[in-house]
């Protein structure tokens, strides 16, 4: 590729802080703030510039978003309410932004499963109820990063 190790070390240093900071804030409050998944995602574009892979960063991000926009519309006729807060859209944007859409499909299909048996284990210790919010975000950055865990690192 256009860039040696120290290269990809960058692109994984600076992914992984960016995570850990979305990680704490939405488990915190709720919150993906807005200046970092857009961050992140122009991040993603500039990488794929240097790589020469730009069609694969914008489709990643138009799928990793648009996965995330069905199910919230799903959710919202299903449940009467928001199921899914559009800061995680725009996280999946950005992921898929950062990596393509095989890794966006991917991380977006264990962070549903992840999610689900938390989710599950929360409610069958009675720790969390069916009405109570949960942030999907964390979800979304565990299954981004192992994904690339098992991508990159192997």
């Amino acid at each position: 590729g256009f860039y040696g190790n120290g290269f990809l070390w960058l692109k994984l240093t600076l992914y992984f802080w960016v995570l850990l900071v979305l990680f704490w804030t939405d488990m915190e409050s709720y919150i993906l703030p807005l200046p970092l998944t857009v961050g992140l995602g122009a991040i993603g574009v500039g990488w794929a510039l240097l790589e020469g892979h730009l069609l694969t960063s914008l489709l990643g991000g138009v799928v990793g978003y648009s996965l995330l926009w069905v199910v919230r519309i799903i959710g919202q006729f299903i449940y009467k309410k928001e199921s899914l807060g559009k800061g995680d859209l725009k996280l999946n944007a950005a992921i898929g932004l950062y990596w393509g859409s095989v890794h966006v499909l991917w991380s977006t299909y264990l962070a549903f499963v992840i999610g689900a048996l938390i989710c599950g284990i929360l409610l069958l210790l009675k720790r969390k109820s069916r009405q109570d919010m949960i942030p999907f975000g964390p979800f979304l950055i565990v299954g981004t990063v192992v994904v690339v865990i098992v991508t990159c690192l192997h």
